[in-house]
């Protein structure tokens, strides 16, 4: 058995009228009496009614509407058995009479009742305010009737969404970074053997491993991607839940260190390089992302705000920034104090595509002027007009993408071999 429960306010006509939509005869159960010919919208306006009625001065929430749900192989039982049972959930739950209506629905694999049940007592006068344990209802019903016991003590799957990152993924139709990079890991973790295809299975999925390194060994690590850092423990796959695997591995300090030294080398070509030169400063830059969350005392070393994690180092003499870190605000900021003085942004031709991209993602996003080192893909395209709220810059990507897409689906003519044929008369 599971419970969900959802408490109300007003408006009980509403969650009736619901509860009732899907009832067959003998499906529905009330305090309230329906008389034969009164439809199911004339009865709900009736228990909206008595509900409202019984209210009480100082009474702000009116009702529960509660879900009880039921594991498939309990579709055995009747419907009058599911609301005896969901009857004396209730009772248990919420001692004392009141009023409720409820109804039994099938259109799931799992039977499931709702009840929309008064929170005052007929008898007490008294607002139901208690805390209940509804795990432990449910146990004592299951063993009482027969049912499917409910594993409730098996732990959710470490790359399994929190209940509001479910929510967010419905409303936007998209997985936010980190719960894609909890099931990319997830993935890569459960599929590989050896370090080594553990490491192969994270680059395919665009995820760079940050292996923190002392004279121990393997101390930490964290995970990229798109320039945001999450730690191990962040991400349920903290050093030990890897050690614990992956340790037995007589490569796994030595392919740790090997990607911590190609890590710092790609560090390095992590450079943003202003072009051309301003004649002056013609205004004075304020409310700006370098402003507001950025610290340097030297004009050369910016800092996080409120830490001494260093985020990059500017060269006033080249114009020329070295980024520690490519996440998204990192970058707009170095963007910002090149564009002080200069006309437009780049990056080093060695640089990482995954770099070039992060930079041609911001610049564009905040219509910062920059050199053409990076050619956007339609996917690219396709993650600036959903990121975007500049309704111009919008149109701007869309053309460029119809235009790119164009171009992909006309084939080039094929040159058609001409053929001479001689007749010898």
């Amino acid at each position: 058995m599971k419970f969900k429960i959802i408490t109300r306010k007003s408006n009980t006509f509403s969650t009736v009228n619901y509860i009732l939509k899907l009832a067959v005869p003998g499906s529905t159960r009330s305090t309230i009496p329906q008389f034969s010919g009164t439809s199911n919208f004339q009865f709900a306006k009736l228990v909206d009614k008595k509900f409202e009625d019984f209210r009480a001065s100082n009474q702000d929430r009116l009702y529960f509407h509660k879900i009880i749900g039921f594991h498939p192989s309990d579709s055995n039982k009747s419907d009058a058995e599911l609301m005896d049972i969901a009857e004396e959930a209730l009772k248990i739950s919420m001692p004392g009479k009141r009023h409720f209506v409820m109804s039994v629905e099938r259109n799931t694999a799992h039977p499931h009742v709702h009840i929309c049940v008064a929170l005052r007592s007929i008898e007490t006068k008294k607002v139901h305010r208690d805390f209940v344990d509804y795990i432990k209802i449910g146990v004592e019903l299951e063993i009482k009737h027969g049912l499917y016991n409910a594993d409730r003590d098996t732990k959710p799957h470490p790359a399994a969404p929190a209940p509001g990152t479910m929510k967010i993924e419905a409303r936007t139709g998209s997985k936010p970074l980190k719960n894609y990079m909890k099931e990319s890991i997830a993935y890569s973790f459960e599929k590989a053997k050896k370090t080594s295809e553990f490491l192969e299975l994270l680059k395919q999925s665009n995820i760079k491993l940050l292996p923190n390194l002392n004279s121990a060994g393997v101390s930490g690590l964290s995970f990229e991607k798109d320039g945001e850092v999450f730690k191990g423990s962040q991400l349920n796959y903290p050093i030990k839940k890897i050690k614990d695997k992956f340790g037995g591995d007589p490569l796994f300090t030595t392919l740790m260190q090997l990607t911590a030294e190609e890590n710092q080398r790609l560090l390095e070509e992590q450079d943003l390089i202003g072009l051309g030169q301003k004649s002056s400063i013609l205004r004075k830059y304020s409310n700006r992302t370098i402003d507001k969350h950025f610290l340097s005392s030297d004009e050369k070393n910016y800092y996080f705000k409120n830490t001494n994690k260093i985020a990059f180092v500017y060269d006033s003499e080249k114009n020329e920034a070295k980024l520690k870190t490519s996440n998204f605000k990192t970058i707009k900021a170095a963007a910002q104090k090149i564009l002080e003085t200069g006309t437009a942004v780049t990056t080093l031709p060695n640089s990482s595509d995954d770099f070039k991209k992060q930079t041609w993602l911001v610049c564009t996003l905040n219509n910062f002027p920059m050199s053409d080192f990076y050619k956007p893909s339609p996917f690219d395209l396709q993650q600036a007009i959903k990121m975007t709220k500049d309704e111009n810059l919008k149109l701007r990507l869309e053309r460029e993408l119809k235009e790119l897409e164009v171009k992909k689906t006309v084939k080039p003519e094929s040159k058609k071999t001409k053929f001479r044929v001689d007749m010898l008369l």
